[in-house]
């Protein structure tokens, strides 16, 4: 998040603030195991599996954090319902309680390169679009998509001008404010 942060403001943003992980890429707790209770997520990423009690002073380990700080297990989840026991991660712990926590894989979402009349670094596809956030320089791309959009297709390392003029003078929502987003990935 730091790289893409830099690359959507770099050093021209002057205030400090908090970067906020988006929503898709949250840990998110699966459930627990134990002999009165089962769990099955359907995840697509990383299903982490351990402790649901401190072996130490029997805590409640409520948090993925403390989770972490005991012997965890992975699997990969290519998505689709999977059981978070002991078999499916091979344990033979039987008696303990057990939890999974579900780290889903990134999204791919372009990110902001540039605001209206600055240079955007991009090489893939570059959206002209509304800026939703003046005021934290923000745009969340899906938030923005339907108010209407021009692209084009960069391939440079030189900087890519974001302006009308560079989108065949296509103007979606006159009297907007407008931002460059950047998909790398040509997704």
């Amino acid at each position: 998040m730091a790289a893409e942060h830099y690359v959507d403001y770099g050093y021209k943003e002057t205030s400090t603030r908090s970067i906020e992980i988006p929503q898709w890429d949250e840990i998110w707790y699966g459930g627990f195991v134990d002999d009165w209770n089962q769990a099955e997520v359907d995840c697509h990423g990383k299903i982490h599996w351990g402790y649901k009690y401190s072996p130490i002073d029997g805590q409640e380990l409520d948090t993925f954090e403390k989770m972490r700080d005991f012997k965890t297990y992975v699997m990969e989840s290519h998505g689709g319902w999977t059981w978070c026991d002991h078999h499916a991660f091979g344990t033979s712990n039987y008696h303990d309680a057990m939890q999974c926590y579900c780290e889903p894989l990134p999204q791919d979402v372009p990110t902001t390169c540039a605001k209206d009349g600055e240079d955007c670094l991009c090489n893939g596809v570059v959206y002209y679009m509304k800026q939703v956030d003046t005021v934290h320089r923000t745009t969340d791309f899906w938030d923005a998509m339907p108010a209407g959009y021009t692209v084009n297709q960069v391939n440079n390392t030189n900087g890519f001008k974001c302006t009308r003029s560079n989108f065949e003078d296509v103007n979606p929502l006159p009297g907007e404010d407008k931002v460059c987003m950047c998909d790398q990935h040509n997704l």
